[in-house]
């Protein structure tokens, strides 16, 4: 237990166990062991965008959380929508109510600056009005994060240390990779754990370092659970008045940080059965109802990682978790914060109120969660006829980059072969062909697997890539390095996450101009789309 002022709270840190390989990152899970924060970083730039809010500072005077980005950005900020570029505000942006789907497959190629970013805003398309509904969108904080650079005149990271990180103390927390991977415990060794993923042959796949750099302000801080167990407690004395005015935060930013500003749609909404009403959206924080009390509360998520931060401040509770593993990390963490709220009577938990994953259906394998093969899809293992070779090239999106398409290889058939989905695909063509897509390295490292279903139609098999190219030798095997070279495994599982749509489009004298392919979930399910399927695609132009 770690007690703390008026703050009562466990901090738990979780380091999975490796099987099939002799050598952990972090030989030992201790509070001041590092891990990737994901989306809780999201809280520490709202506070940033408050603290400039709030601030007396002439140069900051005019701006406030209705204060639109393209006042701040002037022409790097431009969407596809012309009301809405030049009405998106920074509440708009911190609370999800642009009415922009995510499009996280488009960012973090080419290592482009976060402007870059920026300003390919403009090639991409809405889903659903401006301000009509809640869409999770991590892009939108990163131009929040340009605004905040651009008043201040300093990089984000140096804000959020001068502004948080310093006063507090919280001396292990970074957005760099190159920082965190620094910071040695006593032993010399990198305090930095290594995320994995479970396959469901049941060993472990140790996953490459995410690089969430082009959108920092959204996803990117590296910390421990000592130093978040601060930033909670900085968090819970604002809220309940007994911060100082020297601190870092105050009673007032602490509220409208935590002034619900959106309603998230019942899908999301309810991650415990017995959370009671609506959820809403603040600012970096999800709000919910736990019987009379209110949690405040945001998950983190990113490859090989998960965090949990949770909040209670009519208790003076805080909780927080992290581990190295995608999904089922943040799953232990909700089952702990509530075993924790029941040991100490503060919430009457039964078995089935903690929030798990989707029961499986008879699709699905019950251990891993990947679809189940069926044998019914059609597919071609045999070379490509020569009509379909016309599809093989390289496309590109102003904004989503180049995506390479080439005839199936061993790899992504035989990963079509362990994770069939459960669609019945029939087929108009004698030997249909099966393509492989692949991006351009990129912060989400998705691969598509194409399955012809009438000449120009297919059926896109999604899949998100674990483990890596890269990963030193000596963290998996500890003889692989005897002649003390560095050398590099090359480990690497396709993890079936969906089935979509892809289109190809032909000019008048039969060749292939075109790709549309269903990258947004959400654009593909819009109304619009529901009218015009093509409008829930992304277009590639064939160079």
């Amino acid at each position: 237990m770690f007690l703390q002022s008026r703050m009562c709270g466990w901090i738990f840190t979780v380091n999975v166990q490796a099987h099939g390989f002799s050598q952990l990152p972090a030989t030992k899970a201790t509070p001041d062991t590092l891990y990737f924060a994901g989306s809780t970083t999201k809280a520490m730039t709202c506070a940033a965008a408050g603290k400039i809010v709030h601030s007396e500072d002439s140069g900051f005077k005019n701006i406030k959380w209705t204060t639109p980005i393209a006042d701040a950005l002037g022409d790097d900020f431009v969407l596809t929508d012309e009301y809405a570029t030049s009405h998106l505000s920074i509440e708009d942006a911190l609370s999800h109510r642009s009415g922009l789907p995510a499009h996280d497959v488009f960012y973090g190629w080419d290592s482009r600056p976060l402007l870059d970013c920026v300003r390919s805003l403009r090639h991409l398309p809405f889903s659903t009005d401006f301000r009509t509904g809640w869409l999770y969108n991590n892009i939108l904080y990163g131009a929040v994060g340009a605004v905040i650079e651009h008043l201040t005149g300093k990089d984000l990271p140096k804000v959020l240390e001068d502004w948080f990180w310093k006063p507090l103390g919280m001396t292990s927390t970074t957005l760099s990779l190159d920082q965190a991977e620094a910071m040695q415990d006593e032993d010399g060794k990198t305090r930095l754990a290594r995320g994995y993923y479970w396959t469901k042959d049941d060993f472990y796949v140790p996953d490459a370092y995410p690089d969430f750099a082009p959108v920092a302000a959204a996803g990117a801080a590296i910390s421990s659970v000592r130093d978040y167990s601060l930033w909670a407690k900085a968090l819970l004395e604002a809220s309940a008045g007994t911060s100082d005015a020297s601190a870092p935060l105050g009673g007032e930013l602490f509220r409208d940080l935590i002034t619900p500003r959106s309603i998230v749609p019942s899908l999301y909404a309810s991650l415990w059965k017995d959370c009671n009403g609506i959820t809403t959206c603040a600012l970096g924080w999800l709000v919910q109802s736990l019987g009379s009390r209110t949690l405040i509360s945001h998950g983190g998520g990113l490859v090989g990682f998960g965090s949990c931060v949770y909040l209670l401040p009519e208790e003076g509770f805080g909780f927080i978790s992290m581990g190295n593993t995608m999904g089922s990390s943040n799953i232990v963490g909700n089952k702990l914060f509530f075993e924790v709220l029941r040991r100490l009577g503060l919430h009457d938990v039964r078995e089935d109120d903690c929030w798990v994953p989707t029961a499986p259906t008879s699709s699905t394998d019950e251990k891993s969660g990947c679809a189940k093969p069926n044998d019914s899809v059609q597919r071609s293992t045999s070379p490509a006829p020569e009509a379909t070779m016309k599809f093989a090239g390289s496309y590109t999106h102003p904004a989503y980059g180049t995506f390479a398409v080439s005839h199936a290889g061993a790899s992504i058939l035989s990963s079509l072969e362990a994770n069939t989905t459960p669609e019945d695909v029939g087929s108009e063509l004698p030997h249909p062909a099966t393509l492989h897509v692949r991006p351009s390295q990129r912060t989400w490292p998705n691969e598509y697997a194409l399955r012809q279903t009438s000449p120009l139609s297919f059926l896109m098999d999604v899949f998100f890539q674990r483990g890596s190219e890269d990963i030193p030798a000596n963290e998996i095997d500890d003889n692989a390095t005897s002649d003390g070279s560095l050398a590099y495994k090359n480990i690497k599982v396709l993890e079936y996450l969906y089935t979509g749509k892809a289109i190809f489009e032909e000019d008048e004298a039969g060749l292939v101009k075109r790709l549309g392919m269903e990258l947004s979930p959400e654009l593909a399910d819009s109304e619009a789309a529901k009218v015009y399927a093509k409008a829930g695609m992304i277009w590639f132009k064939k160079s």
